[in-house]
């Protein structure tokens, strides 16, 4: 079987399909991750950046602000929750 060339790229239209999938993807994580960059700043400006959201400690103290300055939540919260789960969903840390 021969595969169609498109006559306006001269390209497979097969290729271009799974180009354009991976696109979308990269775009997805690239825009999800802007996302958390815009959150932290916020967070920044109203003084609340360094604190992990699900139970509030610094999370400075466990470092993953150096690894990764857009994060929400510190170690131990981000360990007890599941790949499903975000620490808030599962009450990690909530004060009584």
């Amino acid at each position: 079987m021969t595969q169609a060339i498109s006559p306006s790229t001269g390209a497979d239209p097969e290729q271009l399909s799974q180009k354009e999938s991976v696109a979308a993807r990269l775009n997805r994580g690239f825009h999800s991750q802007l996302q958390l960059v815009e959150e932290a700043l916020g967070r920044l400006d109203l003084g609340e950046y360094g604190h992990c959201l699900a139970c509030d400690d610094d999370p400075n103290t466990s470092k993953p602000l150096e690894a990764v300055p857009w994060t929400r939540y510190c170690l131990l919260s981000q360990e007890k929750a599941t790949p499903f789960q975000t620490p808030d969903e599962i009450g990690v840390g909530q004060r009584i």
